[in-house]
């Protein structure tokens, strides 16, 4: 599966990792987001679901969105297969990429940024 994105995670000067990758589940339920933190999956699948949070700040349309959803499940899989050894360790591991893939198309429409992230609206602010 190769996924094209048309904008890079860091290209936003006013904003920083830091501020909106908040690593697996959604920020606003603290009790959710603390039991996926417990998960080995999550902890293992932690880089790709910071380049999502990242695509979800910086996209705009609902294309965005499923672009940004389909490179997390690429990436997640990614990790996995150069990560993850033994057949079964990685089909259960592939396994909750899929929840996790199918738990932001689902529920990710809430946390999706349809205006864009702060720099783009600086600079429409200014032109």
């Amino acid at each position: 599966m190769n996924i094209h994105v048309p904008f890079k995670y860091n290209t936003c000067p006013l904003c920083t990792e830091k501020n909106i990758a908040n690593g697996m589940g959604p920020s606003n339920n603290k009790f959710l987001k603390k039991m996926l933190d417990l998960l080995p999956s999550s902890r293992k699948l932690k880089k790709a679901a910071r380049i999502h949070d990242c695509l979800y700040h910086l996209g705009i349309f609902e294309k965005d969105r499923k672009i940004a959803d389909e490179r997390f499940l690429f990436e997640m899989k990614k990790i996995i297969r150069s990560d993850v050894k033994g057949w079964f360790n990685q089909k259960w591991y592939i396994s909750h990429a899929y929840r996790n893939y199918w738990a932001v198309r689902w529920g990710g429409k809430s946390s999706f940024n349809y205006g864009g992230c702060c720099s783009k609206l600086a600079q429409n602010k200014t032109t």
